[in-house]
């Protein structure tokens, strides 16, 4: 299926979904793609991070990007 609005209109619908200060959420299928770069598990959206499924890092999203850097995951200490 393709989108066959003229460039302006999405873009000025993508400003609009930001314009109240969130970050746009990812979609369902982009993070259906993604996974864990430590241990290649799939990940699921929680709030505006996305968490590993099986060692439960998070990685944070910002401005609608998730940022999978291994070493700016947040991990829980559990002791």
């Amino acid at each position: 299926m393709t989108d066959d609005r003229p460039h302006g209109d999405r873009a000025r619908e993508s400003r609009r979904a930001t314009s109240n200060g969130q970050a746009p959420a990812l979609e369902p299928w982009v993070v259906g793609l993604l996974a864990c770069p430590l241990d290649l598990s799939g990940v699921r959206l929680n709030g505006s991070e996305l968490v590993c499924g099986r060692c439960g890092r998070r990685y944070p999203t910002r401005a609608g990007i998730p940022c999978m850097l291994a070493n700016q995951a947040l991990v829980e200490q559990k002791f």
